[in-house]
């Protein structure tokens, strides 16, 4: 039982006769019955990890454990590409809120790579960020924003833009252009910018350092069949991931639902949703009986805690995906969060992730179903889409279909739909209102009739 059906059980006809309720049901009849397909899954899994474990075994030492040391130095080059690609992005957002008009800059790398002098700084809007407009050697005018530079940017010098220049007028960007061409034709070519080698390796962290020499100093690290025993490895890895979810499936259908539920209601006696006895519903508890989200308990908390207050409408829409929403795949750096890591939109994040945590660890220890985890993977486009921006500029640069936002959209509205009715305070009510307007328009209200 989730969350919200335990606390509506102990309201309608208290803790006792829900467990007599939930014992009888059709449902525990069919979990106990559905655990004869997946024994006969995993019994197929313990085979197949049979086959893999023979077919990695090495004549030099114990593969296992050298795969297992080349995943540990896999997940730590992740880590530190993600860390360094989240500080790129951040120095280079800080680079272009101190541009000036007629700076001259060196985009480094990426399809807008060049030279470029800055005509106009443009305004901070909401959660944007500072989003310059260039004009390059070829005449274009172009808008940056730190999600086009990769490689960052570098100030060249300055040119003096002519009095009265307007970019809007052919003529003036031709001349400009023209002048931005002279003016790099009389720099040395230091000026220029020297070119950064190219394939430049980063410096590792002492763990990473570490666990290379572990790996290279492995009897397995000397095998002509390494790279052999590698593949076997890794899909004996996979595998053996897929056979633990199953065998955690089993278990917790052969697990009674009222123990279960007996588990649910301790959390939410631990937590004040109910009493201490279990046999009332607290004020909180009503909150969070009117909340249906998969991740019931997460918004029950956010709300109680005040996380979201004072959040506006497209942040709190934002913030509400992150809730809802589940990535297909992991994503290749950290997503880009509107604002920066200081606006009010990223604190409610790390907050709601904080909360996230401490559920996480309550259900471990009650060993239960773990709550959703917080993915911010579609918060810049839900939160441009609130704003008014259009559907090609939202999607641009990302890897989200159309129809994948759409439906994703559909779920922020339900989402922020109850927020309107269950939110403790007015003020709070009154913005998932106004947000479920903000997300439901365009392509999203028609898909809706």
């Amino acid at each position: 039982p989730t969350y919200n059906m335990a606390v509506n059980l102990v309201a309608q006809v208290g803790r006792t006769r829900a467990r007599e309720v939930l014992e009888m049901s059709f449902a525990q009849f069919q979990a106990d019955r559905g655990v004869v397909g997946l024994a006969r899954e995993a019994k197929a899994h313990t085979e197949a990890l049979e086959g893999y474990a023979k077919a990695m075994e090495c004549h030099l030492g114990d593969f296992t454990e050298y795969a297992a040391l080349r995943r540990r130095i896999s997940d730590l080059e992740k880590a530190q590409r993600q860390d360094a690609s989240r500080e790129r992005r951040a120095e280079t957002a800080r680079a272009l809120e101190q541009l000036r008009p007629g700076d001259v800059i060196q985009v480094k790398g990426g399809r807008r790579s060049g030279f470029a002098v800055v005509v106009q700084v443009g305004q901070t809007e909401g959660f944007a960020g500072p989003a310059p407009t260039v004009l390059g050697v070829d005449t274009r005018l172009r808008r940056l924003d730190a999600r086009d530079l990769p490689g960052g940017i570098r100030t060249a010098g300055a040119l003096a833009l002519p009095k009265g220049f307007s970019a809007r007028r052919p003529h003036a960007r031709k001349d400009l252009a023209a002048a931005l061409r002279r003016w790099l034709d009389e720099r040395d070519p230091p000026a220029r910018g020297k070119r950064e080698p190219r394939g430049r390796q980063e410096h590792d962290d002492a763990e990473i350092a570490a666990a290379r020499r572990a790996l290279r100093a492995h009897p397995c690290h000397g095998c002509p069949d390494r790279e052999d025993h590698a593949r076997w490895a890794e899909r004996w890895h996979k595998l053996d991931r897929e056979h633990g979810a199953l065998l955690r499936r089993i278990r917790g259908r052969t697990d009674s639902i009222a123990r279960d539920f007996d588990r649910t209601c301790k959390v939410l006696a631990r937590l004040g949703y109910l009493s201490p006895d279990r046999e009332e519903v607290t004020e909180p508890g009503e909150v969070l009986r009117r909340v249906y989200a998969e991740s019931d308990l997460l918004v029950a908390e956010c709300l109680r805690r005040g996380v979201w207050e004072g959040l506006d409408a497209p942040a709190l829409a934002g913030v509400v995906s992150a809730v809802v929403y589940e990535a297909r795949r992991e994503a290749a750096g950290a997503p880009h969060i509107p604002g920066g890591p200081s606006s009010a939109l990223a604190r409610a994040l790390d907050e709601t992730y904080r909360v996230f945590s401490e559920l996480e660890d309550l259900e471990t220890e009650q060993r239960l179903d773990v709550t959703g985890a917080v993915d911010p993977g579609i918060v810049e486009p839900v939160v441009r889409w609130a704003q008014g921006r259009g559907l090609d500029a939202v999607l641009r640069g990302g890897e989200l279909a159309a129809g994948d936002f759409v439906r994703w959209c559909k779920q922020v509205i339900d989402l922020l739909d109850q927020l309107s009715i269950a939110a403790p305070t007015p003020r709070l009510r009154a913005t998932a209102s106004k947000a479920v307007g903000a997300v439901r328009r365009g392509v999203v209200a028609y898909s809706s009739l």
